[in-house]
C-alpha cells in the first residue's frame, strides 16, 4: 500500500513547488495567468483528495462515513473536471 501512495505524494510536492514559484513572483494580470493559477490550485486540491482516498481505502471499516464523504468529494472533483473540459 505504501508504494501506491508514492506517486500522488511526489506529484503533490511537485505541484506545491510550482505553486510557490508561480505565486512568489510578480506576473502580468492576464487571462492566461488567471486560468493557470486556478488550474494550479484545483490540481493541488485534487491531489489532496486522491491521497485522502488512498488512506480512506486502508481505513474504510473503521471510518466509513469519512471514507464515503471523501470518495464522493473526489468523484465530484473528477466530474467537474470532465465537465469543464467538455465546455472548453
Amino acid at each position: 500500500m505504501a508504494i501506491s501512495l508514492l506517486p500522488p505524494i511526489i506529484s503533490l510536492l511537485y505541484c506545491i513547488t510550482i505553486v510557490v514559484v508561480f505565486f512568489s513572483k510578480k506576473r502580468l494580470v492576464t487571462l492566461e495567468n488567471k486560468i493557470y493559477s486556478t488550474i494550479l490550485l484545483i490540481n493541488a486540491v485534487g491531489l489532496v483528495f486522491e491521497i485522502l482516498c488512498s488512506f480512506a481505502v486502508i481505513n474504510y471499516e473503521s471510518h466509513q462515513l469519512i471514507s464515503k464523504t471523501n470518495f464522493k468529494c473526489l468523484l465530484l472533483y473528477l466530474k467537474s473536471g470532465a465537465i469543464i473540459k467538455l465546455i472548453t
